[in-house]
């Protein structure tokens, strides 16, 4: 299976040695290697990145073959205040429609991962540089969760989970907000209940056994 993946910091996998859940998600699938794998995700990326780093895998010929089963995991940023430009909940969902409609226009199946929460302990906004809330992530959840809804889209809302497992996740969070590899792993479980959609019924059969094999298995 080929997967494409756009979004964060998390999303590109930073404190993971394995490449993060989404290249963990695509070696479940491509035991035999045959598979690609493509992350377009940029630390500090907002929606209005991934619109430009959409328009840069076009520009690379690679949304044209393949046919890549692509992922979007983004907003934490866009939540933020900060030194960067601020994304509002109108434009955050502008920029969100533009995304879906781009991947229809490339006839591409499309899904999206909601946002983590943060340890709001850390006070000094990572050097005084970007401030998150979780009350802030969560509106920004819930819009990207309301617009994939109206336009069809499968939607894992990992934000839901992580507040029902707040003190499990916070715990995986070396620096406040990134997820360590065991951070990593609660993402990619979260993520598998919502993925098979995407395959077959053989593969959801391949799939299952391989996540009984996970949750019985450390994190190496």
């Amino acid at each position: 299976m080929n997967i494409l993946v756009f979004g964060d910091s998390i999303t590109y996998g930073y404190y993971d040695l394995k490449g993060g859940w989404a290249k963990r998600l695509y070696r479940l699938y491509n035991e035999d290697k045959k598979g690609s794998f493509k992350n377009f995700s940029l630390p500090g990326a907002t929606s209005k990145d991934m619109i430009a780093q959409i328009k840069r895998a076009k520009d690379l010929n690679i949304l044209d073959k393949d046919n890549f089963k692509v992922i979007f995991a983004y907003g934490i940023n866009d939540s933020a205040t900060g030194f960067m430009d601020y994304i509002s909940l109108d434009a955050f969902k502008e920029n969100t429609i533009k995304i879906i409609e781009l991947m229809n226009n490339y006839n591409l199946e499309t899904i999206f991962v909601g946002l983590t929460i943060m340890d709001e302990s850390i006070e000094d906004g990572f050097g005084g540089l970007l401030f998150y809330s979780n009350e802030s992530i969560g509106l920004y959840n819930e819009v990207l969760k309301k617009t994939c809804k109206q336009f069809g889209i499968p939607f894992v809302d990992i934000y839901k989970h992580c507040l029902k497992e707040k003190d499990k996740y916070l715990s995986y969070l070396d620096d406040g907000i990134h997820p360590n590899a065991n951070g990593h792993k609660f993402i990619l479980e979260e993520v598998l209940k919502v993925f098979p959609q995407f395959i077959n019924k053989t593969n959801q059969r391949i799939l299952v056994d391989h996540i009984e094999i996970s949750k019985k298995s450390e994190v190496d």
